[in-house]
């Protein structure tokens, strides 16, 4: 598995039957003998204390968990990502174990193509378009500084407008949706053309999207969910004002929707109720009052994206970060510019997420376990929104992958280095695919440096602990269990942490092990379990 060491740790203590700390003998089980994780489990009977007292451990806050409880049903398809039609492509995916096991491996339940606002650069094939037509990117902006067009490591104006390295094109990106079983969220190419210089233009770019959509439907691809165009209301690539935005929606929609029924389309905007675009001519003019209120109905899903680092670094994420800011925002936006006969009906595509600060204060060069554990916690708390079906970690590879002839090819937004191993973003979305998908969520829970989520499986037999600890000491964590009548023996324990010896701070590894580091595991007669927990790390237990 890329970036992981999964070899079992042999250096826990059980009795006659195989289960720890069965009949409420006090056994202290070390795990992580084999190097892999410095994690301590214990089991007792009475709940009694059995770690050593003279061991230097913070003493986090006891984790109450109530399998009665319910929080929502977890979407099926967990953890997704943004691709990148330019780095995916021709000179990184054979790479390493290959880009499409890769994402296999990584267990993503959404991808999202051909990426981000490159998408409003982006048709799937050159015009005119026939039934004879096949999948070819090409750009739809070409001059000046557009970028990519104006990156010659990426694209070849001075012969015939081409790319220099063949990108991942849309059958090769449904190859790896049908290899992952993915649900594949499409980005179309809106609001290009209201950007001057060298580009499509409006009806153009409404032609191609009809284009794609029946060459999806005459391939029978099981594609739905499609997304107009990405961050409308900001001035980059493209652009639109709240008007133009709502008018495109209420000519696309129905011309999508005759040649693809069942097509889901969502809206993209700014965060906050009373946002507005960037572009001049919209100042004072409130984005979502526009887009809800008069195209509500065309609309399945609104798009979020959540970036809630800023002017932040590992620190200031220790100290707390409110990551359900953006959700509960977008809440407040449906339930006061949405009409009501279509308020409860729309849902939640967070297709872009990530770790980068973008004010500066963090390093952004490369990935490290710092990132990896914000990156999880972002997307953990989107997936347990009652109304998210999808997040997307942003991205694959940026452009700063050399895969697509630049430098920096672990930047703190990649999952994928170019062998096609994992970041520790990538990890942090291997985790949740594994243990944070499908099943009941039956509690969430947070205090300063623990941060813990439980999922019940739906049949109710088995449960899973994820306890994220971000403080730089090791904790005694104790986990009380009420209510579970299924198998409370034989659990495993995954740790996320830090190498042994590693020189810096916890946070700054840029390569942590991932890896099965215990087996074995059963709750006390009174349902209690205690475990140390590394600093900076992610702890999972399973039964």
């Amino acid at each position: 598995m890329p970036g992981a060491d999964s070899t079992l740790c042999q250096g826990y203590a059980e009795d006659d039957d195989g289960c720890a700390g069965v009949g409420g003998r006090k056994v202290a089980v070390e795990a992580g003998t084999c190097g892999a994780s410095d994690t301590a489990i214990f089991a007792a009977q009475d709940g009694a204390q059995v770690c050593d007292a003279s061991l230097d451990l913070l003493e986090a806050e006891d984790i109450p968990i109530d399998c009665s409880a319910r929080i929502r049903k977890l979407s099926s398809c967990g953890p997704g990502i943004c691709t990148n039609f330019l780095a995916d492509g021709a000179r990184c995916c054979d790479n390493g174990i290959g880009y499409t096991q890769s994402l296999v491996d990584m267990k993503v339940g959404t991808l999202r193509y051909p990426g981000g606002e490159k998408s409003d650069t982006y048709c799937w094939a050159p015009p005119p378009w026939t039934d004879d037509s096949v999948p070819h990117p090409v750009l739809t902006r070409t001059g000046g500084d557009d970028w990519p067009a104006c990156d010659e490591s990426i694209y070849d104006r001075s012969i015939g407008n081409r790319f220099v390295h063949k990108p991942l094109d849309f059958d090769e990106f449904m190859g790896v949706v049908a290899a992952t079983g993915a649900d594949p969220y499409l980005v179309l190419n809106y609001d290009s053309a209201n950007k001057p210089g060298e580009r499509w233009n409006y009806e153009q770019l409404r032609d191609a999207a009809e284009s794609w959509v029946a060459y999806i439907v005459r391939k029978g691809y099981q594609v739905k969910h499609f997304e107009f165009s990405n961050e409308s209301n900001k001035v980059a690539y493209g652009h639109a004002t709240a008007a133009q935005y709502t008018s495109a929606l209420l000519d696309w929609a129905p011309r999508l929707k005759a040649i693809m029924p069942n097509l889901l389309l969502g809206a993209n905007g700014p965060t906050g109720c009373h946002s507005c675009s960037d572009v001049p001519e919209d100042l004072g003019v409130c984005w979502w009052q526009q887009v809800l209120g008069q195209a509500a109905s065309v609309l399945d899903f609104v798009v979020i994206h959540s970036y809630p680092l800023w002017d932040k670094d590992f620190s200031d994420y220790a100290d707390g970060i409110d990551f359900q800011k953006d959700l509960r925002d977008m809440d407040v936006t449906l339930d006061t510019w949405c009409p009501e006969e279509h308020r409860t009906r729309l849902r939640y595509a967070v297709t872009e997420c990530a770790a980068i600060d973008w004010g500066g204060k963090w390093q952004q060069d490369e990935a490290t376990l710092g990132h990896g554990l914000v990156a999880f916690e972002i997307m953990v708390n989107a997936l347990s929104h009652p109304r998210v079906d999808a997040c997307h970690f942003w991205n694959t590879r940026w452009k700063t992958s050399s895969c697509s002839g630049l430098a920096a090819p672990s930047s703190c937004c990649n999952a994928l280095r170019d062998d096609n191993s994992w970041t520790p973003n990538g990890t942090a979305i291997t985790i949740l695919g594994q243990f944070f998908r499908s099943g009941e969520l039956i509690r969430d829970f947070w205090t300063k440096s623990v941060r813990a989520w439980a999922v019940l499986t739906r049949d109710g037999h088995g449960l899973t602990v994820i306890m994220l600890h971000c403080g730089s000491k090791p904790a005694r964590q104790v986990v009380r269990v009420s209510s579970y009548s299924g198998c409370a023996s034989n659990g495993q324990l995954w740790t996320w942490q830090a190498h042994e010896g590693h020189e810096g701070e916890p946070h700054e590894d840029r390569d942590p092990i991932w890896g099965l580091t215990g087996g074995g595991l059963r709750l006390g007669d009174d349902g209690e379990l205690q475990l140390r927990l590394p600093p900076v790390s992610i702890s999972v237990v399973a039964f």
